[in-house]
This record gives C-alpha cells, sequence and structure tokens, in this order.
C-alpha cells in the first residue's frame, strides 16, 4: 500500500471495526432473544433503553458519517469517497469502477439512515421535532443495518485485497475487553444471586465479605 495511503486506509480501517464491533453488541444484548431482553429489562430498565437507542443511533451516525459526500459547503469531510479518490489517485483506475458502484449502492441503502441523522440523532429538524413526526418516523431495522455493514465490508475488502492480498472479517470481531455476552453472563449471574438471597439460600450481608 502506498505510503500515501497508509494513513487514510487505517483511519477507515479501524472505523469500520468498530462500527461492526458496536452493532455486533447491540444483535447480542437485544436481538439474540427475548428472554436476554427480559433480563436486561429486570435488572435496569431504564438504562436497558438509554443502551439500546445510544448504540443504534451511534451505529447510524457512524454510517451515515461514511456515506457523507466529501465537500459540505465550505467544509471538507473524510467518507468513503475520500478513500476512494486517494485509491483512485494512488493506483489509477484499477478498482475504481467496483468501489465506485459499492459506494452508489453504500450510499442508496444509507438514505433513510442519512435521514434519521438529519432529522432528529445528530441534529433537531424544526418541522420534524414540532410535529412530533419523529416518533411517527419508523427507526432502523436490522435487515437494513446489517445490509449496509456488509456492503461498506466489501468496500473496504476490495482495496485490503489490491494492496495487501488480504481481506478482513469484520463481521467476526471479537472484543477482548468483554462485550454483550459478557455482559448477560454478568446480569444473569447477578440476578440468580438476588433470587437466592431472597429465598434465603444466601445469607443477606454475603456479597458485605467482597468488599
Amino acid at each position: 500500500m502506498p505510503a500515501s495511503l497508509v494513513e487514510l486506509w487505517t483511519l477507515f480501517y479501524q472505523e469500520v471495526i468498530w462500527l461492526h464491533a458496536r452493532w455486533k453488541i447491540y444483535r447480542q444484548l437485544y436481538t439474540t432473544s427475548e428472554i436476554r431482553v427480559q433480563l436486561l429489562n429486570e435488572a435496569a430498565p431504564v438504562l436497558s433503553s438509554l443502551l439500546q437507542n445510544a448504540l443504534g443511533d451511534e451505529v447510524q451516525l457512524g454510517l451515515s458519517k461514511l456515506a457523507d459526500p466529501v465537500t459540505n459547503g465550505k467544509n471538507r469531510n473524510l467518507t468513503l469517497e475520500t478513500l476512494l479518490n486517494e485509491v483512485e489517485a494512488a493506483d489509477g483506475r484499477a478498482c475504481a469502477a467496483e468501489l465506485r458502484d459499492d459506494l452508489a449502492a453504500f450510499r442508496i441503502m444509507c438514505k433513510d439512515i442519512t435521514s434519521r441523522r438529519n432529522k432528529y440523532i445528530a441534529h433537531y429538524d424544526r418541522e420534524t421535532v414540532l410535529r412530533g413526526q419523529a416518533t411517527a418516523e419508523p427507526g432502523a431495522s436490522r435487515k437494513e443495518i446489517d445490509e449496509a455493514l456488509q456492503v461498506v465490508a466489501r468496500f473496504m475488502n476490495r482495496i485490503e485485497t489490491r494492496f495487501r492480498n488480504s481481506t478482513t472479517a469484520y463481521d467476526h470481531i471479537i472484543s477482548d475487553s468483554g462485550d454483550g455476552e459478557a455482559l448477560a453472563s454478568i446480569i444473569r449471574s447477578g440476578l440468580r444471586y438476588m433470587q437466592l438471597v431472597r429465598n434465603g439460600s444466601i445469607p443477606q450481608n454475603d456479597i458485605d465479605s467482597l468488599a
């Protein structure tokens, strides 16, 4: 990979990895099973709702930023189009046509996501908020975000294949620092502990010994 491309590539590579990681945590917590959602709501219903909304909004923000145009008025943005232009400048038109097809497909998939971002996730669109349309608009579907992530992964892997003869399995990203599965396990154990305390199997002051 040309030195002129490495810094920009690394920035987008890390962002796409973390987009997939955040969405994976969302899926682990809220789409694995109804029982898991019930456990989260039993343990901390307000926090569970806030976390679900925050993760969903953050993934949509990340996707919409990648789909943005290179320029917005006088502002210059770092977007997938920026990366595509740099690839084309460094390597001619070797894979630019395929990248442009991927970018076009990605932007189509992100049309509704970007609209939500502009209306009420990142901005308060006056008409949307005052007329209460934000609550009436459908939120992002899991299929919508899954498909957008698949296309952005394909875009990134075309570049990685061209310059490094390798690909990244973005949808199999594993976190060593704990993820949704780790949190669900702790909550499940905590609720079981509370149940045992309530029925007298464990003394009320048992947890004091851990302090």
